[in-house]
């Protein structure tokens, strides 16, 4: 592997870290979708994933935190932040999620797909 791409590879490795600090304020990881959340473990040049696991987990505070660090630290990245959680009866949603970028965040978040109770509320800065 070239020095380039290991530095690339270390930085994404860095963001990771960060990452999964800084989710663990909100929530518990579980790669299995039995917590709140998930960060995709494989790298990726410019992006890192995270997965939301939870209702709960979407209304909380982590969108800020998740903007600073892009814009201070990491703005050769974006964060791709994923809703991954089963309505009550089972059926997946569709709400897909946000996009963090050192410009600010694309909202492709569709709403009516969450709990009437955090659709106002849910991934909003």
């Amino acid at each position: 592997m070239e020095a380039n791409e290991r530095r690339k590879q270390e930085r994404w490795q860095r963001l990771y870290d960060r990452l999964l600090l800084l989710m663990s304020n909100f929530g518990r990881e579980d790669s299995y979708g039995r917590a709140d959340f998930f960060i995709v473990d494989d790298y990726s040049e410019g992006q890192q994933k995270v997965y939301i696991t939870s209702w709960a987990m979407l209304g909380t505070a982590f969108l800020a935190p998740l903007m600073k660090t892009v814009n201070e630290d990491f703005s050769d990245f974006e964060i791709y932040v994923q809703v991954d959680v089963d309505h009550p009866d089972g059926t997946p949603s569709n709400a897909r999620g946000v996009i963090v970028r050192p410009c600010g965040v694309e909202d492709c978040l569709d709403r009516s797909e969450l709990p009437e109770h955090i659709r106002a509320t849910a991934l909003r800065q």
